[in-house]
């Protein structure tokens, strides 16, 4: 998609934020009154150098961390009965894994099948023999290093660990993905295959916000692109009216020719 515009953009808006406010740890705010909005089959990339807002602004919109004030509306199915983000649709690769994702006591299998179980019940009967099928085939197709399904994730390596997060949060039936450095510790060859994976998903129709601090890569993934500094958000742009000069030049504070 090298030239994004929704066809219909109110039929296939998925989420609308506008004028959030986020608490920092150590700033009153570390994310001031951004808005933007994600669609159906788009990945928007929003980059910025690490402490500017980007994973903070990304942890609120997955609920991990409450705003002060502003709105993040959700459209369709990802909206649930309260107005509200249903999780359910909601796809979340942190960066980090072991804090936000994974448990740390459960097995490489085990965390594969969390928040994907409901795909294998039948009337309320889970079709094991599917699930463990679908699970050595992820371990596979991932190149997830382990010594078996049954490992204990904390024998894996760190970029192992982000193996698993990524597998099972591309291949989940999810309408949005937040994705915040998904290659975060992977080689190269793998980084790219989790780029064309998170592409893959736009294909299908699934949105992506994709938080990174590499420009080579943000502009390798998203369709359109913001940069965040000093907690604001630079106006979205598709990323063929962007270069590598000026996203450098808003990622230190200057301003687009």
């Amino acid at each position: 998609m090298e030239n994004f515009q929704p066809l219909n953009k109110e039929s296939n808006l998925l989420l609308k934020v506008q004028d959030l406010f986020v608490p920092g740890d150590l700033a009153e705010y570390i994310v001031k009154g951004v808005s933007f909005e994600i669609y159906k089959a788009e990945v928007l990339g929003i980059i910025g150098i690490a402490g500017n807002g980007q994973v903070e602004l990304a942890d609120a919109i997955v609920g991990i961390r409450k705003p002060s004030s502003g709105r993040i509306i959700p459209y369709g199915r990802l909206r649930d009965s309260k107005g509200e983000i249903n999780k359910s649709r909601l796809g979340y690769i942190s960066d980090d894994p072991l804090r936000n994702c994974l448990s740390k006591e459960m097995s490489v299998r085990d965390n594969l099948l969390i928040s994907t179980i409901d795909k294998y019940s039948r009337r309320f009967i889970i079709n094991w023999k599917e699930a463990f099928q679908n699970i050595n085939l992820l371990i596979k197709d991932f190149q997830i290093k382990c010594g078996s399904p049954f490992s204990p994730l904390m024998e894996l390596s760190g970029g192992n660990i982000q193996k698993v997060v990524v597998a099972r949060e591309t291949t989940r039936d999810i309408d949005l993905l937040v994705a915040v450095h998904p290659a975060r510790g992977l080689d190269e060859r793998t980084s790219y295959f989790v780029y064309d994976e998170i592409k893959k998903l736009s294909r299908k129709g699934i949105g992506v916000l994709f938080i990174s601090e590499d420009i080579d890569e943000v502009l390798y993934v998203s369709d359109r692109i913001g940069v965040m500094y000093e907690g604001k958000l630079s106006e979205v742009k598709p990323k063929n009216n962007v270069s590598k000069y000026s996203l450098g030049s808003l990622m230190v504070g200057g301003k687009l020719s």
